[in-house]
């Protein structure tokens, strides 16, 4: 009988550690088109692709919004915690655990047309004042190449705003950012051009270093088996943004 008990302690216990692990707080910030607030409701393609894995996996806990910097540092200093949706990159590569991708973007120079700049080179851009996003991946990256002249702002709209009133002479961002924000907030962007396309980055949920690696196959696995049926797809085109929709490599 003792025996019987100890083996039942033993499994519960197993199970508790299971569910501990599997429980990962889950952080994103508002920044549309994947991930945003709309009437105080978090929706967007990445946002539904994280709650379909939570759903395979039983997972209950609601997504946290904060600052992008805010999130980004709580998920890299705290277990068992992730953020999303969080560009990966060479810098970035082994402060995480990586699972996705959720989605691939094109990343731009855009001007005003009636400015006429022109930009035949990513060192064209540097003698102009940039918008970029505090803190982001797209900050990292123009600091990494040099330049000296950057506006930062803690969300988008306040780059595009700039961007439209003169404020900034080119803004850095993905091509769907200024669509998305023109439209939720009533915003015309007629005005706005690209002028030098950068790069294409993808983007996926970032997990703490310290997160157990059977929690990331958990969701590594849920994920590969949502792309497979075609749900992440489904998904991206019920927001008309199927240009994002990640090619798995």
């Amino acid at each position: 009988m003792k025996k019987l008990s100890f083996w039942m302690v033993l499994i519960m216990l197993l199970m508790v550690n299971m569910l501990i692990a599997t429980e990962v707080r889950m952080l994103t910030e508002d920044f549309p088109p994947l991930n945003y607030l709309q009437n105080g409701k978090l929706v967007g393609p990445s946002v539904e692709i994280v709650q379909a894995i939570k759903n395979s996996l039983g997972v209950n806990n609601s997504v946290e919004v904060f600052p992008w910097k805010r999130s980004y540092k709580m998920a890299l200093d705290n277990p068992n915690t992730c953020v999303f949706s969080t560009t990966r990159t060479k810098a970035r590569e082994n402060q995480f655990k990586w699972v996705g991708p959720l989605a691939e973007k094109r990343y731009v120079f855009y001007a005003l047309k009636k400015s006429h700049i022109k930009i035949n080179s990513i060192d064209d851009a540097k003698k102009y004042l940039v918008g970029v996003q505090l803190g982001g991946a797209s900050a990292d990256f123009l600091k990494d190449n040099n330049f000296k002249q950057l506006d930062f702002a803690v969300k988008p709209l306040v780059s595009l705003k700039k961007l439209i009133h003169g404020r900034i002479q080119l803004w850095y961002t993905s091509t769907t950012t200024p669509i998305v924000l023109g439209q939720q907030n009533k915003i015309s962007t007629s005005e706005l051009e690209e002028v030098f396309t950068v790069k294409s980055s993808q983007l996926y949920i970032a997990f703490n270093n310290k997160t157990s690696d059977s929690v990331i196959k958990e969701w590594e696995n849920a994920f590969n088996k949502l792309y497979k049926q075609g749900k992440i797809k489904s998904i991206f085109g019920k927001y008309h943004l199927e240009s994002l929709y990640p090619k798995i490599k």
